[in-house]
């Protein structure tokens, strides 16, 4: 019998954090990760606590990415969390950088899900310098939401409860009415 996949999971986290001198706050409540290429990750050249929390009774597929950046000063704290009861499937790539993404419990996330939380703005003064963008950033998912396969969640969004979207979607905006949304920009297709 080998070491349980969670146990392989936060030594990995303890691991990475320990290779790139940072520190990484790891919880995950009661939840099962189903292999041990769940990766989580910080990134290089910052001292700051990274935070990734995974509430309980959580199923977490494989090969799923996990970054959190540096706790930038005028963002607030960066983090990653996900609420209770979700269902996350394999090859999913969670990139909170500066900023951070917030999921609500009862989620069901699909395969190939891209969510970005940070949007970089180049000034025209000075173009070697990439500056985050304050005005769109974060992604917030609220409760009891489905997110369809290969769909791609932007900076500044927030997905209200109870809405599904669709395979192959981009959100660029809020969803606020109930329904489903698809498209590239995602649109409200049908209201519940």
């Amino acid at each position: 019998m080998g070491i349980p996949a969670i146990r392989v999971s936060i030594f990995a986290a303890r691991y990475i954090a320990h290779c790139l001198n940072n520190t990484v706050k790891l919880l995950v409540l009661n939840s099962r990760l189903f292999s041990s290429s769940v990766h989580l990750s910080c990134q290089l050249g910052h001292s700051s606590i990274s935070n990734i929390r995974i509430g309980c009774s959580c199923r977490i597929g494989r090969s799923n990415t996990f970054l959190v950046g540096s706790t930038g000063s005028k963002l607030g704290e960066a983090y990653i969390k996900i609420g209770d009861n979700c269902v996350v499937n394999e090859s999913n790539s969670f990139r909170a950088g500066e900023s951070f993404i917030d999921i609500g419990s009862n989620v069901v996330i699909s395969q190939s899900v891209i969510f970005v939380a940070t949007n970089y703005i180049l000034p025209f003064d000075d173009p070697s310098c990439l500056k985050i963008d304050p005005k769109r950033h974060g992604i917030r998912i609220d409760d009891n939401c489905f997110i369809g396969a290969a769909s791609v969640i932007l900076p500044g969004v927030r997905i209200r409860n109870g809405i599904t979207i669709a395979a192959n979607s981009t959100v660029t905006c809020d969803c606020d009415i109930s329904g489903v949304y698809a498209g590239s920009p995602a649109r409200l297709i049908r209201r519940y």
